[in-house]
């Protein structure tokens, strides 16, 4: 799994070394460029044997590679992007406790067995046993109280 470096070249003291997760594979850039695969400008990447917990990417500001697969059930977006998919909501919770409180209220996420969605910054206040379940029968609040847009005043 890649992650990318959007912060500074990889080097030593600048990546994770969790246990039984062996580095494959750095790359440094000789100047920061574009990476489609990361959605912005980077200094290089870093490949392990299995992915990086989202905590442990989220400390070294590294950014997994974007491996948008629209079979899976969550969705990520800011704006008119999509910016991750998640096949549980497991992973889209772990993935939304590690983000920046500030960049949590841009983020739109969103069901697709359940068609519905909630803006991140309503997301970020419930209770974890309040969260998205990958049961379809748990008692997440109703689809018309997430998806109705309250005006600002």
């Amino acid at each position: 799994m890649k992650y990318y470096s959007t912060q500074r070249p990889v080097a030593p003291g600048t990546f994770p070394k969790p246990d039984g997760n062996k580095v494959v594979q750095i790359v440094n850039f000789d100047e920061r460029q574009y990476c489609e695969e990361a959605g912005r400008g980077c200094w290089g990447y870093i490949e392990y044997e299995k992915p990086l917990t989202e905590k442990q990417a989220a400390d070294y500001e590294l950014v997994r590679e974007q491996l948008l697969d629209f079979k899976q059930r969550y969705m990520v977006g800011a704006g008119t992007s999509i910016l991750r998919t998640f096949a549980t909501a497991a992973e889209l919770n772990e993935w939304f406790d590690a983000q920046i409180v500030e960049e949590r209220h841009f983020c739109r996420l969103y069901d697709r067995v359940r068609m519905v969605h909630i803006f991140g910054c309503r997301y970020m206040w419930l209770k974890p046993e309040e969260r998205w379940t990958d049961d379809p029968q748990s008692s997440f609040p109703s689809p018309s109280l997430l998806s109705r847009e309250e005006p600002w005043n």
